[in-house]
């Protein structure tokens, strides 16, 4: 007998990317893409999206696959933008 497990939307790890990449464009520089890369959760995204796959949870891992790369860049680019803009006016 088999048991289907179902997963929630892994908002924590969604949000915890999402952050992460508006940082690193907000920071960005040599010493902020090491310690900020390494804070983004894409491993533990990897493993959601794969999990969500093999338990038949087709659409949320679509979804949670395109929302997280979509929104990690554009969230990225205001930080990028304001980091910019502000290392010009200083």
């Amino acid at each position: 007998m088999q048991t289907r497990v179902t997963v929630a939307f892994p908002f924590g790890t969604f949000g915890g990317n999402l952050i992460g990449c508006f940082l690193m464009g907000l920071i960005f520089a040599l010493v902020s893409r090491g310690a900020l890369g390494g804070s983004t959760t894409y491993s533990a995204f990897s493993l959601e999206s794969v999990f969500m796959l093999q338990t038949e949870q087709y659409g949320q891992a679509v979804l949670y696959m395109l929302a997280s790369v979509q929104w990690g860049y554009w969230l990225h680019l205001p930080g990028y933008g304001w980091s910019s803009w502000h290392s010009r006016s200083a």
